[in-house]
């Protein structure tokens, strides 16, 4: 009587016939899986790096006082977003806000300088700070025109905002 090949332990079969039974991983199937893992934690790596320098304010200052002295002698307003946290999640949403085209070109025409910055307990008590992020609109004298706290939205952030109207509730 012949011997059926399903009668033949996995070991006789052979290393090939053996690896391939299910339950039992090959050596290939575990590089497979460790590659997988490292491509996925690239791509999260990446797009969170990304996110981070992408929504940079980049071509703003950071320096308030500095910014107010430049606008008194060059006779210009100053907008400033005051931040208590670079990665909150309003302030993530404002900066896109303020990067759009029809804003930056809003900004352009009143030729307002930019600052983006924290501040002190003492400054944020001294220009009335209390919630972040908070949009301030300062006259070529230094003067605060109106404060937004909290997000701004693009339409707000014109048609209010920039013509020194005060943040409606």
């Amino acid at each position: 009587m012949e011997k059926n090949e399903s009668q033949v332990p996995a070991d006789a079969q052979g290393p090939a016939v053996a690896a391939a039974k299910p339950g039992a991983p090959g050596r290939n199937d575990r590089w497979v899986k460790l590659g997988f893992l490292a491509v996925v934690l690239a791509v999260v790596a990446w797009v969170v790096y990304h996110q981070r320098t992408l929504t940079q304010l980049t071509d703003w200052g950071t320096d308030l006082p500095a910014a107010l002295a430049q606008a008194a002698r060059e006779d210009r307003p100053v907008v400033a977003i005051i931040y208590d946290s670079p990665t909150d999640y309003n302030y993530d949403r404002l900066q896109v806000v303020v990067k759009k085209e029809g804003n930056r070109k809003a900004m352009d025409k009143i030729n307002a300088i930019r600052v983006t910055t924290r501040l002190s307990a003492a400054d944020a008590t001294k220009y009335g700070v209390t919630i972040y992020p908070t949009t301030l609109l300062f006259s070529p004298r230094g003067e605060l025109q109106t404060a937004w706290a909290g997000y701004i939205g693009e339409t707000d952030f014109r048609a209010y905002f920039l013509k020194g109207l005060r943040q409606e509730r």
